[in-house]
């Protein structure tokens, strides 16, 4: 092994390669993975659309979920917004609406 200088730098000259990241094999490569790409490739276009089906009927299901007021839309352009006021009753359901209009 001889050394060398450049410049103020160390430069080792050998014939001994060095190791690095490179140089060991990466969990992700090899055929063990194959069949998981593969399905991946096949199926992840479905699968995010199931996924988006089940949250959007989560989100559909407990949208009003512990509301007490709502607010009905006009209808006609000249109509006032109908405030909706619901009620508990004594076994904790919400009793019929109670409607207010100004």
């Amino acid at each position: 092994m001889a050394h060398a200088s450049a410049r103020g730098s160390k430069v080792v000259e050998s014939n001994v390669a060095f190791k690095g990241p490179e140089d060991e094999p990466d969990f992700w490569e090899g055929n063990q993975f194959e069949n998981f790409g593969k399905a991946l490739e096949n199926y992840f276009i479905p699968g995010l659309i199931v996924l988006g089906v089940v949250c959007g009927g989560i989100a559909a299901k407990t949208y009003n979920e512990g509301a007490t007021t709502f607010v009905k839309t006009p209808t006609g352009p000249d109509a006032e917004p109908t405030i909706i006021i619901a009620t508990r009753d004594a076994e904790g359901g919400l009793s019929a609406p109670t409607l207010l209009s100004d």
